[in-house]
């Protein structure tokens, strides 16, 4: 089972260097926060750090639960939020 959970994870989300994004993503001009979840098997982590390495003065959050992060850590939603809003 873990040896298919694996796969699963990694045809679902592959590494961010792997797409034709990464080369635009210095165009983002915006501040940009990059949240992820440290356990987030469908959008690992690494991707969000390869994402907010990738932009000019991306900020990168990282919180505790996976996929649902928002809902697991109740710091997510206020702080992305905050965020949004100009306040942090």
């Amino acid at each position: 089972m873990e040896r298919l959970n694996h796969h699963v994870d990694t045809a679902m989300a592959p590494p961010v260097t792997n797409t034709e994004m990464t080369d635009r993503l210095p165009r983002i001009t915006a501040p940009t926060l990059v949240a992820s979840g440290r356990y987030d098997g469908i959008a690992p982590l690494a991707n969000g750090e390869s994402i907010a390495r990738g932009i000019p003065g991306a900020e990168l959050r990282v919180y505790e639960g996976g996929h649902l992060f928002t809902a697991q850590d109740p710091k997510a939603q206020p702080e992305i939020i905050d965020f949004l809003l100009g306040d942090g």
